[in-house]
């Protein structure tokens, strides 16, 4: 079909609707899509003016063309809808014609009803004209009889109240009185009522004290029908654990209750009670205070006992701990609350003894996590992480019904809330017990040093060649070895805490990560700060020293590892946890030099102090011929050599005996004392600035007992610049001691400016002593190797 004549049919159709459906209202919306020719209000000389104006000539024959065939079209159209609709017409006009008949019957059959109503109305005014004289009289009597039967039901309330309160009928007096109650408040204060309102005022009060003490009943009722269900559910626990049942444990379950009385058949519960007590006019605040005290009594107990056993001793299960108190308080609260909503409207007495008692909950929950005593890798003292955990749960689980009954309290928050802080302060509790142990470690190095060096001293000397050192390097290995697996451990154990129950954490869990490496950084400073505050003798601190290096080169490497292993450091965080691991490299590097130059300082104070107090009480202006070296001297090559020892396994040698052979090469005669004597003689002997302590002294064994041997020395020669006057004897007995340690203290250098130190020092110890002698005539060179060959025989 060609369009155009399609939307021609369409205008035809929406015009004969438009003009039968009819409508004073404006066009429809379907006539408001018409084109303006279709449209109402159409002003035809407007259009054609226009149209003759601007169309031109040729599309106006085909509009008028158009045009006419529309006309057609929409005569025939409407010739078709008047023959359609022509059968209506007919009909419309019968129907009209029929009820035109059945109006008129209707009409004649109304008046007939209208005439039997009139005579019905006249027939009931005469009834009531002859009744009505005696129907005042009637309800006059009648108000009397009922007044009457009012009167007596009041003066037989008395007797009725006191039946009921004596029976237990409580509900049956609470209705009596409370039909009564209008009567005996307007007439109660006049005549025969007074001694009426009496009675019934003594009887209602023994009523209510009944239903008080129902109340208060029905609380202890309930609260011993959850004992008597908990004991039942923890004998057949029992029962299950042991595989098999008692024969008599039926009995037993029987006669578990049988201690808490039953409720009679008179009995009233709770709600009872309180709508009957509501009834009498007993405030719903008092009874509200009433019902949550009856029933804060069991709850209260509950507490008390459970904190008292958390407090008394260790929880050794931490989730039978929480299910245990589940059962006795949560179970009572839960109960409390669901039928507290059920007798009273008012919610805020309910939700603040909610928040006091959970509060209270929280602390004991808290309590007995925390005062566990777990087996796990943290140690005595911490609750292992899978009962934690599993007590975490539980609780949360025990919580989420009563959340739904007191949704103020927001007990989903709180629990949350308790299960961060619990699992926060778990971990912060398997790294204390770890900085315990590792302090406790430290600790028992030190004695154990200091008991082999208390028997040395007693036993009047040291132990064999290198035994020191092996004593040390085992103590240094025990301290190393219980670092790095404590911290594995410490690791291990707070990691279980994610994976036993890693939704409880899901929200935090970066942040739970990133407090496992805080406290793993807080334990290397504890173990520093271990290391640096020990007492202990001067071996200790070798000790500690080695350990401080070996955690500046393999240790705090390690750690930072196996963290990486439990706990993947996030992309972000990676620098910054590198950088804060290579800090603390370089903080027990410098620990690692502070302990060893300590070490150093305490040997050079011990020999200096020797030094002073010997060369301070020797007479030498009146000294004999010297025979053997003084006794310091050996005392001091002793030292050495015990720092020799000390130092030998458990500091990198660091070049120490390269220059040994050397020395023993040149044992005899000593350059050093020679160009000393030469000196003398020549007015030169002076100290040498090689002599000079150096404090920074490097962790090896070299530096240590280069540091030790020529503060030693050092010390001998301002001795010796602080005596008086020498006399030859003396000075000699000076040139054989410095002979003496310039062949015997070569071995404990091997570096070139410690041989030169020791060398110089020995010359300016002579050099001293002869510008203080009356006659510094040296010995022979002989002479002086004779005496210290005599002294090697002996």
């Amino acid at each position: 079909m060609d369009p155009s004549a399609e939307e021609k049919a369409r205008r035809v159709r929406s015009l004969l609707s438009s003009y039968y459906g009819g409508g004073v209202g404006g066009p429809s919306p379907k006539t408001a899509s018409l084109p303006a020719i279709d449209r109402d209000g159409f002003d035809h000389d407007a259009y054609v003016t226009e149209s003759v104006r601007d169309v031109p000539l040729a599309e106006l024959q085909a509009r008028c063309v158009s045009m006419a065939g529309e006309i057609k079209q929409l005569d025939g159209d409407m010739q078709m809808l008047v023959y359609e609709n022509y059968s209506k017409f007919i009909v419309a006009t019968d129907t009209v014609k029929q009820m035109r008949t059945n109006v008129a019957t209707i009409e004649s059959r109304v008046e007939e009803l209208t005439a039997s109503v009139d005579a019905t109305a006249a027939a009931a005014d005469a009834v009531n004209l002859k009744l009505s004289s005696h129907r005042e009289q009637i309800e006059q009597l009648n108000g009397v009889r009922a007044l009457i039967k009012k009167l007596q039901a009041v003066f037989d309330l008395p007797a009725k109240l006191r039946t009921c309160a004596d029976t237990g009928a409580l509900a049956l007096a609470v209705r009596y009185h409370v039909g009564a109650r209008p009567l005996l408040a307007k007439y109660g204060d006049a005549g025969a009522f007074v001694g009426v309102k009496r009675e019934c005022d003594a009887a209602m009060k023994t009523v209510e004290e009944k239903l008080r003490a129902g109340f208060h009943d029905a609380a202890v009722l309930a609260a011993a029908r959850r004992r008597r269900r908990r004991e039942m559910h923890e004998k057949a626990s029992e029962e299950a654990s042991h595989g098999s049942k008692g024969d008599d444990g039926s009995e037993n379950a029987d006669t578990a209750g049988s201690d808490s009385p039953d409720p009679s058949p008179s009995t009233l519960d709770a709600s009872e009670c309180v709508e009957l007590l509501e009834r009498l006019g007993t405030p719903s605040g008092e009874l509200q205070g009433a019902y949550l005290a009856s029933r804060r009594v069991a709850m209260d107990r509950s507490l008390g006992d459970a904190e008292s056993a958390a407090s008394s001793s260790p929880v050794p299960d931490a989730r039978a701990f929480v299910v245990s108190l589940s059962a006795s308080f949560l179970e009572d609260f839960r109960e409390t609350a669901a039928e507290y909503a059920e007798l009273f409207k008012d919610r805020e007495p309910l939700v603040a003894l909610g928040r006091e008692l959970l509060q209270r909950y929280f602390g004991v929950v808290k309590l007995g996590l925390a005062g566990g005593a777990g087996s796990g890798a943290a140690g005595v003292g911490t609750t292992p992480a899978r009962g934690l955990m599993a007590a975490l749960a539980q609780m949360a689980a025990d919580l989420s019904g009563i959340n739904r009954l007191v949704p103020e309290i927001r007990l989903g928050d709180r629990a949350a809330e308790v299960v961060e802080t619990a699992t926060r302060e778990r971990v912060g509790a398997a790294f204390r017990a770890l900085e315990l142990k590792l302090a406790d470690a430290i600790e028992r190095t030190g004695a154990d040093v200091e008991a082999r060096v208390t028997n040395a001293d007693a036993g009047g000397g040291g132990t064999d060649d290198g035994e020191d050192g092996a004593f040390l390097l085992d103590r240094f290995e025990e301290l190393r070895d219980a670092t790095l697996a404590g911290v594995k451990e410490a690791l291990a154990d707070t990691r279980s805490l994610l994976e036993e129950r890693p939704v409880m954490v899901a929200s935090w869990r970066e942040e739970f990560e990133s407090l496992v490496r805080g406290h793993a950084a807080s334990t290397l400073d504890a173990l520093l700060a271990g290391l640096r505050s020990a007492a202990g003798p001067p071996p200790v601190l070798l000790v500690h020293a080695r350990l401080a290096s070996f955690m500046e080169t393999d240790g705090v490497p390690t750690i930072a590892r196996t963290l990486d292993a439990f706990f993947p450091a996030p992309k972000d965080s990676e620098a910054n946890t590198r950088t804060l691991f290579a800090e603390k490299e370089q903080i027990y590097a410098q620990v690692a030099d502070e302990l060893v130059r300590a070490y150093a300082a305490e040997q050079t104070t011990r020999l200096s102090l020797m030094i002073r107090q010997s060369v301070a009480l020797g007479r030498w202006d009146v000294a004999n011929e010297p025979r053997d070296v003084s006794p310091v001297v050996k005392a001091v090559v002793a030292s050495l050599v015990a720092v020799e020892t000390e130092t030998a396994g458990i500091l990198e040698d660091g070049g120490y005996g390269s220059l040994s052979a050397l020395s023993e090469t040149h044992a005899a005669p000593a350059t050093g004392i020679d160009r000393g004597v030469a000196d003398l003689f020549r007015g030169e002997g002076s100290a040498s600035s090689s002599g000079v302590f150096d404090v920074a002294v490097e962790p090896t064994r070299a530096h240590v007992l280069g540091a030790v041997t020529k503060s030693a020395l050092k010390s001998f020669v301002e001795c010796v610049r602080g005596v008086r006057r020498f006399n030859r004897c003396g000075y000699q007995q000076t040139q054989a001691d410095a002979t003496y340690l310039d062949r015997r203290v070569r071995r404990f250098v091997s570096i070139d400016s410690d041989v030169a130190g020791v060398v110089g020092l020995c010359g300016a110890m002579v050099s001293a002593a002869g510008e203080r002698s009356e006659d510094p005539t040296p010995l022979d060179p002989f002479v002086v190797d004779r005496i210290l060959s005599q002294k090697a025989n002996r």
